[in-house]
């Protein structure tokens, strides 16, 4: 039963970017006003970290999801962020009232540093386990991206 219920909680994080849209009426002005890449912006990327439902939260931000999922053996992340985005990845779980220390996990839904850039510093930092795809270990491996011990 535990496992049926992780797995129902994983498909609905891996679409929940879909169905979950964020307005980013701002971007363009306030980036282009201060000469920065939108997606770099966290004053245009922050997103206020919710529970989605159950054990099962968004941590991300505008334009790159995060989430967190709580199990009775720690909590398990779904995709990092990235650079100075892994601080508000940390913050929004803090907000939620989670101890970012009790990750046991990060899974990375694929190899873009959007989704896995943060998994080596959260890695360093909690000695959790870092999930990904075979293929993506191989871009790992080949230094094609930011380097996590399997």
């Amino acid at each position: 039963m535990k496992l049926r219920k992780f797995l129902n909680c994983l498909t609905v994080s891996l679409f929940a970017g879909i169905v979950f849209q964020f307005p980013a009426a701002n971007a363009k002005s306030h980036a282009d006003e201060h000469g920065l890449d939108p997606r770099e912006d966290s004053t245009v990327q922050y997103v206020e970290p919710f529970r989605i439902f159950d054990n099962l939260s968004f941590v991300g931000m505008e334009w790159v999801s995060a989430y967190v999922l709580e199990t009775s053996d720690g909590l398990i992340l779904i995709d990092s962020l990235y650079g100075e985005h892994v601080e508000h990845l940390l913050n929004g779980m803090r907000k939620l009232g989670f101890d970012p220390a009790d990750i046991k996990a990060v899974l990375c839904t694929h190899g873009h540093f959007d989704h896995m850039g943060g998994a080596a510093e959260l890695q360093r930092w909690t000695g959790c386990q870092v999930g990904m795809t075979p293929k993506d270990w191989l871009m790992v491996e080949r230094g094609e991206t930011f380097q996590v011990d399997r």
